[in-house]
């Protein structure tokens, strides 16, 4: 049952990542076209900031791969996972952020998703000697023809899921 409402969590993170993502731009592009004075202008930043604010605090790694599976895109939580700043995640391959081991483990779910198909799966990530397990989606994103770009990415820790399970199981 843990497992079953871990899912809906990240399901739900997974669908309001993609929403705010394509409202941020809607807006975006609506605000840039209407903007007559500074006023609006700095609405829109101010905006802007308040997203970024609320992607970077999430409890969930939100990202955007883009479909040479480049990081376009990466909340903070990221770098506290993966113990790395922005600057060594953002515009780089998943195969370098996450080294050939873990890439391969990752790469069947991506390229799936990168072919159309939204796909959420369990992952065992080893970082400094220590398991984490994440309930990871990959949501395609659709140009206007139809065409995969990349995929947003949203994963959340459910290392005290699987512990209790097991705690449970013993």
């Amino acid at each position: 049952r843990l497992m079953i409402i871990a899912c809906i969590g990240i399901w739900l993170v997974a669908g309001a990542a993609v929403w705010l993502r394509a409202r941020q731009l809607r807006l975006h592009a609506q605000a840039l076209h209407g903007a007559r004075d500074h006023t609006e202008v700095d609405a829109l930043i101010e905006y802007r900031r308040w997203l970024s604010s609320i992607i970077d605090n999430a409890p969930a790694l939100i990202g955007y791969i883009d479909a040479e599976q480049r990081f376009q895109f990466n909340n903070r939580t990221f770098e506290h996972w993966l113990n790395r700043p922005k600057a060594e995640i953002t515009g780089r391959t998943m195969r370098e952020v996450f080294g050939e081991s873990e890439y391969q483990k990752l790469k069947p779910h991506l390229e799936r998703a990168l072919r159309g198909t939204s796909v959420t799966f369990h992952h065992e990530h080893w970082l400094g000697g220590e398991v984490r397990h994440a309930q990871t989606s990959y949501v395609p994103d659709f140009d206007r023809q139809g065409r995969v770009r990349g995929c947003f990415v949203v994963a959340k820790d459910i290392g005290s899921i699987i512990d209790e399970l097991r705690a449970t199981a013993s």
